[in-house]
């Protein structure tokens, strides 16, 4: 089968069309050196000082929370209200939660440049209002008005990873994090610094001066594309998800309220209970809004934590969330420590100030070895594995704590800090890279916004059981300690209650000792140890929660790529084209205005090229529309078209050719299925030209009804000669001149494998060098083979491939699972018996010096639905198979698998015939390979066996799934034994015949995938998802659809 086709945005224009149109006569075919690879991108001096004030932007707007951890609790004294210290830190984070939530997915819609300034903006007058402060609720509302400022701010930690590789996408966020590292070891410091000298407000007041310095700094130099997913600002504001933003922010307001008050007040407490009640009422109907709203452009779009069931996004988020609940079990249980056992009238500044460094340090120099050793080491998952196991395993440990081990405790903190720094900015790594990159601010807010909400309800959750078990511990020993050294149990009691509070407090209780003081002073301690002990371990019951979504998450490798996902639209490397947005909608008619395509242009001399939103490499064009210029390197010439192209008679849309295909219809049928249907957008399509060999009329097809539609029968490529082809082509293919892409899908089948290669190489030969020479716009051919190329047939077919083969008789090495399409040619000589590669070396040779490009797919099982039958289709005959048991049997009945035990259990990837059509869609009209690549096609990434499907094919007939049968049935025989009954059905159901004995099923090859196919064969995926293909379809939906279209064809009943 072959697909041509005119891209939408191909503008071909006529010779007379000179208005917008510069013709030019010699066009070369190769572009300058300096623009053939877009992926080898040199990040420019500029970006990389962008990257610098945006990592300044992202800390400075964190300033406040280590500072005033330092300072709050003499700061509330100061302020007349000891108990408003619980709410400046929480006020903050609360606050920074939903800022960041809002400006995550909207970031997507309207550009990060105006989010990041307004966080700016926001942050400084934050700072301006705390720094003011002559009360508590002053001074807690500019804390929250820097946290919510700060949401927004530090979508930096999207920002700047995407400005690099995406294979130093975890460098990014930890230069996101730049200043922030400096900040945590430094803020402690001068807070208590400023606090004791009296100076507490210059904390803000230097916080304003450099936020504002990094505010005019990004408004600047920071120009990102302002549409990233190519949505006019008009539309994106209509399409607003405003309910979900309202749902959302109220509930995590409240549900923080009420957690954050579980701090200082019981858990009965109506001011707990009402808000979170409330709060988690309001976050369950976000969810259903989310899932249920027609919104175009909801905050969370549902279809982003379902993708690949949930181990793309979903495991990852909830292990980013699960990461933060580290950071603030060690800054609950270290700091206690220090203040507790370590810390006293005879410790000096310096020692004070130095004990705050040890899980400061240790964050750094485990996100410093990240950047270092991250790529060195590869294999990501398994070192998000090994850095999670030993921060939950050295968080843990640090429940060894005594009042006298010190040394051991700040070793511990410092380990765990750097297996957190490690696990903490490479988990959000796998959040970043979980999304389609359109998607990144969605990503990094939801992430931003767990690191916040996290925190918040990790300190609720370690404070309590700190607070709660000490308490108990100390009301049990502390009093008891005091009575052995000589003191009343009711002065115990007093003495208990007085030592929170300080020596002028202790001094007041009577028939107190120096030797009781002591007695009940250590027992004060080892209340503490104990209750810290409790903390670090509870800690373990989310590491392992964390641990196994880390296993469930899938590996990052296939994602860590030189491509760069955005260029300042004010900076252009030299050595890669800009790939900015720029869209100007007034030049534009409202009523015709098209989604948003940027065009670019290349000029040296009379030679020029173009490069489009999707494509990866710069190709020849014949015109330049008006264009605006941006630099010039080595005499070529750089421009962007500064207006959007609007429907007109000069802007056509894909123009298709689907033939020719033989055997095997059911991938044919659904390639002119899937573009009669507008996949993937309507207006893609002009024309379909469907070539079959057999006959076929378009009321057989079950096609939609539509002009586009040019189906030729008969054409035969075996008996037709090169020249009576192309005549007959030229002939029934009206303007066959536009035709740019060939999807061959023929295949005759045969057991003389010499005669079956000729034959292949011959229709295939015959059929591009007649699309070559018919076909001047010709962009693409591609040719669709199978899991042979892995020698799939060997292992099912020859002998000495089983393993029962007698020693000393196995044949040569064959690919191990999963099948890669890197992996090496099988072994000779049975390479050169398969017609596969006899096709690949053909059109390898003959396309070396063309302008056109090709690549190959693979699919698997195929799963498909064909009209007027179909060898191949293991869809259809499965499909006569129960429909026809359920007859004999009856609903209900239980349906035995017709094959063998390890057919059963082996795994492998069903290929549906309108995932292929899709898949290889994709590929030639967004992906746009290199020449000669080749793609694994399957409906999913997750492979599957037979015991998993079974089970869903017997229930869509009312059929219930028993495992294979002690001699496995024979599909075809089990049919022509009950042919009497089938015959009957097609009476009874008023179906079409032929379909069980016409002829044309290939009953080997079934019975061979229902017997000889007892090994995994599955495939690794990560190829063809990596082009940006993000559909996935499971077996329910595959193998439905078609038992949906055999019934409508009345097939089966």
């Amino acid at each position: 089968m072959a697909i041509t086709a005119i891209h939408e945005g191909d503008v071909r224009r006529s010779s007379k069309e000179k208005t917008d149109v510069e013709q030019i006569e010699a066009v070369t075919t190769t572009p300058p050196q300096t623009l053939v690879s877009p992926d080898a991108t040199t990040i420019t001096p500029k970006t990389w000082f962008v990257i610098f004030v945006l990592s300044s932007t992202f800390g400075l707007s964190f300033w406040p929370v280590p500072t005033t951890s330092a300072m709050m609790s003499r700061l509330a004294v100061q302020f007349g209200d000891p108990t408003s210290s619980a709410w400046y830190i929480p006020a903050y984070t609360t606050a920074n939660a939903i800022g960041f939530l809002i400006a995550g997915a909207n970031s997507d819609l309207f550009g990060r440049r105006w989010f990041l300034l307004f966080g700016n903006a926001c942050c400084c007058v934050g700072f301006i209002v705390t720094a003011t402060a002559k009360g508590a609720d002053h001074f807690t509302a500019g804390l929250a008005i820097t946290g919510f400022g700060g949401g927004f701010a530090q979508m930096a930690m999207c920002s700047i990873p995407e400005l690099l590789p995406n294979k130093f996408r975890h460098i990014g966020i930890c230069l996101s994090d730049g200043f922030v590292f400096l900040i945590v070891i430094i803020g402690p410091i001068v807070g208590r610094y400023a606090i004791d000298v009296d100076a507490w407000q210059w904390v803000y007041w230097a916080g304003l001066i450099a936020q504002f310095m990094s505010f005019a700094s990004l408004f600047l130099f920071y120009k990102p594309p302002k549409h990233p997913k190519g949505v006019p600002w008009g539309e994106a504001v209509r399409g607003l998800d405003y309910v979900g933003t309202a749902l959302i922010v109220s509930g995590i307001c409240l549900t923080l309220v009420g957690i954050v008050n579980t701090t200082y007040k019981p858990s009965s407490d109506v001011t707990v209970i009402a808000p979170m009640v409330v709060g988690l009422v309001l976050i369950a109907a976000f969810g259903v809004w989310e899932t249920l709203s027609n919104t175009r452009f909801k905050l969370c779009p549902p279809h982003l934590f379902r993708s690949h069931k949930g181990r793309e996004f979903t495991a990852p988020f909830i292990v980013a969330f699960i990461v933060t609940m580290f950071y603030y079990s060690v800054n609950i249980i270290w700091p206690t420590m220090v203040n507790i056992f370590y810390l006293g009238p005879n410790v000096s500044r310096s020692t004070e100030l130095l004990l705050t460094l040890p899980p400061n340090v240790g964050l750094v120099f485990g996100s410093l070895c990240l950047m270092a050793f991250g790529n060195v080491i590869g294999h990501w998952k398994w070192t998000l594995i090994s850095t999670w196991t030993g921060m939950v395993l050295f968080g843990a440990l640090m429940g060894l704590v005594t009042p006298f081990n010190q040394s051991l405790m700040i070793a511990f903190c410092c380990i765990n800090a750097s297996f957190f720094g490690w696990a903490q900015y490479e988990s959000i790594a796998f959040t970043q890279l979980g999304v389609p990159q359109q998607d990144l601010g969605f990503s990094g807010g939801l992430a931003g916004m767990a690191r916040y909400a996290g925190g918040s309800l990790a300190q609720a959750i370690y404070t309590t059981i700190l607070t709660n078990t000490q308490t108990t511990r100390a009301a049990a020993t502390v009093p008891a300690a005091a009575v052995r050294a000589g003191m009343s149990l009711e002065n115990a009691q007093a003495l208990l209650a007085a030592l929170p509070l300080g020596a002028a407090a202790i001094a007041e209780v009577p028939g107190t000792t120096a030797e009781a003081l002591g007695a009940a002073s250590l027992a004060f301690q080892w209340s503490y140890a104990h209750a810290l002990k409790v903390v670090a371990l509870s800690s373990l019951s989310f590491g392992i929660v964390g641990l196994l979504c880390i296993f469930y998450c899938e590996d990052l490798t296939p994602k860590m790529t030189d491509k760069v996902e955005v260029f300042l639209e004010n900076d252009v490397p030299d050595d890669v084209p800009y790939k900015g947005y720029d869209c100007l909608d007034s030049m534009a008619p409202p009523s015709q205005r098209q989604p948003h395509l940027p065009y670019w242009y290349a000029m040296q001399g009379d030679k020029m090229w173009s490069l489009w939103l999707n494509d990866d490499a710069w190709k020849p064009c014949l015109f330049v529309p008006p264009s605006r210029s941006l630099f010039s390197y080595n005499n070529v010439k750089v421009g962007y078209c500064v207006w959007r192209f609007w429907r007109d008679r000069s802007v056509k849309p894909l123009d298709v050719v689907i033939g020719p295909y033989a055997d095997n219809g059911s991938i044919g049928w659904s390639f002119v299925n899937e573009i009669l249907s507008d996949y993937p957008k309507k207006d893609t399509w002009k024309r379909v030209h469907a070539l079959t060999n057999r006959p076929l009329s378009p009321l057989q097809t079950q096609w939609p009804e539509d002009s586009r539609l040019n189906l030729v029968s008969g054409l035969d490529l075996l008996s037709n000669s090169q020249e009576s082809l192309e005549k007959e082509l030229a002939e029934k293919l009206p303007q066959i001149d536009e035709v740019t892409h060939v999807y061959y899908l023929a295949y005759k089948a045969g057991l003389d494998v010499q005669k079956e290669m000729e034959e292949a190489v011959d229709m295939f030969s015959k059929a591009v060098k007649a699309m070559d020479k018919l076909c001047p716009a010709l962009e693409y051919v591609v040719l669709q083979i199978g899991t042979k190329v892995y020698g799939v047939h060997l292992l099912a077919a020859l002998p000495w491939y089983d393993e029962t083969a007698p020693p000393g008789t196995t044949g040569p090495k064959l690919p191990l699972p999963p099948l890669k399409e890197t992996f090496p040619r099988i072994p000779s000589p049975y390479a050169e018996m398969l017609f596969y590669h006899a096709q690949n070396d053909w059109i390898a040779e003959y396309a070396k010096d063309k302008k056109w490009s090709w690549i190959e797919t693979r699919p698997d099982i195929i799963v498909g639905y064909v009209p007027n039958q179909n060898a191949y289709s293991l869809g259809t005959t499965v499909g006569l198979y129960l429909a026809l048991w359920k007859e004999l049997y009856g609903d209900g009945a239980e349906c035995p698998f017709p094959g063998t035990e390890g057919v059963w259990k082996a795994l492998s990837n069903d290929s549906s015939s309108d995932m292929i059509a899709r898949q290889t869609i994709h590929l030639t009209l967004s992906a746009k390979p290199r020449k000669g690549e080749a793609f694994n096609i399957a409906d999913s990434k997750t492979p599957s066996n037979w015991e998993e499907k079974w089970p869903i094919l017997c229930s869509y007939f009312g059929l219930k799934a028993s495992g294979p049968a002690p001699t496995p049935i024979n599909i075809r025989k089990f049919i022509k034994d009950n042919m009497e009954t089938w015959l009957a059905m097609e009476r009874k159901y008023g179906l079409q015949n032929g379909h069980v004995d016409g002829g044309r099923g290939m009953q080997i090859a079934e019975q061979m995938l229902m017997t000889k196919f007892d090994f995994d064969r599955h495939f690794d995926m990560s190829k063809t998802y990596g082009t940006g293909f993000t559909e996935e379809r499971g077996t329910k939906e595959s193998w439905g659809v078609v038992f949906d279209r055999m019934r409508k064809a009345k097939i089966i009943p």
